[in-house]
């Protein structure tokens, strides 16, 4: 438990393990708490119904990361575009400051 940081999970753990120690499943700990997926406290109960909970355990967690992989994916997707627009309209921003009192002034010459 030294190892977590965030305060909130290192709380839901424990409540977890004081349920377990008091008789309730972990699989029922963790629907209590709504902290897991919906397929995920599946895998549990059905690791804990057919005694390979550790494989479970492997399972979900295989499936938490690549959940959580697919969405940082899905974020950096969109920082490419958003940068190259912002960098775009910035240039366009510094052109218009550079040039257009240039070019009033110019046609103020008459030439």
């Amino acid at each position: 438990m030294k190892l977590i940081q965030k305060k909130a999970l290192k709380e839901d753990l424990h409540q977890i393990s004081l349920w377990t120690q008091q008789g309730i499943s972990l699989s029922d700990g963790f629907q209590n708490l709504k902290s897991l997926d919906a397929i995920v406290i599946f895998i549990l109960k059905t690791g804990e119904k057919s005694g390979c909970l550790y494989d479970s355990l492997q399972c979900g967690s295989t499936y938490l990361l690549q959940s959580y992989e697919n969405r940082i994916k899905a974020a950096l997707k969109w920082i490419e575009p958003t940068g190259l627009f912002l960098v775009s309209g910035l240039l366009l921003l510094l052109f218009l400051t550079v040039f257009l009192p240039i070019y009033e002034h110019a046609g103020a010459l008459d030439i």
